[in-house]
């Protein structure tokens, strides 16, 4: 299923790609439209690093050797 979205006075359809989650797919063009200066790699790395952080810290380790 694709989303039609508007930014700046431009429309924009949202295709999901196969295998990916659909929010994510929202999520990165998103990202795309709001920083266009940044590559497509970039928007990528900013995505899953934004999950690691979320994952780190809805799911906290518990070891107590300190290790992550």
């Amino acid at each position: 299923m694709s989303n039609i979205i508007r930014a700046n006075s431009l429309w924009y359809k949202i295709n999901p790609k196969p295998y990916e989650p659909e929010r994510q797919t929202n999520e990165i063009v998103w990202s795309l439209i709001k920083n266009p200066s940044l590559s497509q790699e970039q928007i990528y790395r900013n995505y899953f690093e934004k999950q690691r952080f979320l994952a780190k810290v809805l799911y906290p380790t518990f070891r107590k050797d300190g290790r992550v």
